[in-house]
């Protein structure tokens, strides 16, 4: 890969979110942020905010463009579930130059100084064995997640945060090692994994210590350097979803079961596509399922334990 050494760039401008019923982002032109049941009254819907991590080469914009389609499908079938998928598209910091973009060709001397707005969270340098200014995108996504409990404690929800991750290509790479370093038994041990300690407590600090309810992986993949492996031992324990194309070129499907073998029961779907996000109606009611299962699931863990606790107020007041 050319340009290992010409360093990063900071991504520009804030992440992109993307809410139904937010005017100061761009609105999914279908799916309402309210759901009718027999009465003209709209009913509030709980937020879902998910992480939305591009592929390499692309940028937060793009892959919000590439998933508008998948926007406005999860707009409408949460709505009709009580909740409202408030989608965050951060922009990776380590920029790439044309020389870096496989297959870019400058065709017209008009543009020849023109850059394409494509970005990287990380640089593989497979002679070092490393994933080269990984801290810089582990980095971006911990301003993101700050960003998201921020709002989420202006709107009264001193819980709230990002709820989970949707990763693609480069991004589904991410999301599970992010998924990992949520979860408080992963830990540089070795002297050559401790380089890494820093941004596995900025990002920890940044989501409040929480782990991740979910990630849903699309032609994703393991980390390949050795120094990263105890990311995945013990497996990843967050409920994954990984979805395979029978005809990705891109990341083969051995290539992502390498990530999918690492996680605890993880859910693996295929695709009879290439290395790209369907949207097919089938395959977003699977995706929809996935999610609302695992917001369900620690919902009600949150109000047992509440109701634990209330049990233990209670004892000895008799």
């Amino acid at each position: 890969m050319s340009g290992l050494s010409s360093g990063t760039a900071s991504g520009t401008g804030s992440p992109s979110w993307t809410s139904p019923s937010q005017t100061a982002v761009n609105t999914p032109a279908t799916g309402s942020s309210t759901a009718n049941s027999g009465s003209n009254t709209p009913r509030s819907l709980k937020k879902i905010r998910i992480l939305m991590l591009h592929g390499y080469t692309q940028s937060g914009p793009i892959f919000k463009g590439k998933t508008n389609g998948l926007q406005k499908k999860l707009a409408k079938s949460f709505a009709t579930l009580g909740f409202e998928p408030v989608l965050i598209y951060p922009t990776a910091p380590n920029k790439l130059t044309v020389d870096d973009v496989v297959g870019w060709e400058r065709r017209q001397p008009a543009i020849k100084d023109f850059e394409p707005d494509t970005w990287a969270w990380y640089r593989s340098d497979e002679l070092q064995d490393k994933y080269l200014y990984l801290e810089e995108g582990m980095n971006r996504i911990a301003e993101t997640l700050r960003q998201a409990r921020e709002e989420a404690r202006q709107e009264g929800d001193e819980d709230g945060g990002v709820d989970g991750v949707i990763g693609f290509s480069q991004g589904g790479c991410m999301a599970g090692m992010l998924a990992s370093a949520l979860e408080p038994v992963h830990k540089p041990r070795a002297a050559a994994e401790r380089a890494h300690e820093r941004w596995l407590e900025t990002v920890r600090e940044a989501n409040g210590g929480r782990p991740l309810k979910f990630v849903v992986v699309y032609g994703g993949f393991r980390a390949a350097p050795l120094e990263l492996e105890w990311l995945y031992n013990p497996k990843i324990s967050t409920p994954t979803m990984h979805w395979i194309g029978s005809l990705d070129t891109v990341v083969g499907e051995e290539r992502s079961m390498g990530l999918a073998n690492k996680c605890v029961d993880p859910v693996v779907l295929n695709h009879p596509g290439g290395h790209f996000v369907p949207i097919d109606p089938k395959y977003v009611s699977a995706l929809v399922s996935f999610i609302h299962q695992h917001i369900q699931e620690k919902k009600d863990q949150k109000a047992q334990a509440a109701d634990e606790d209330a049990g233990k107020d209670g004892e000895g007041l008799d």
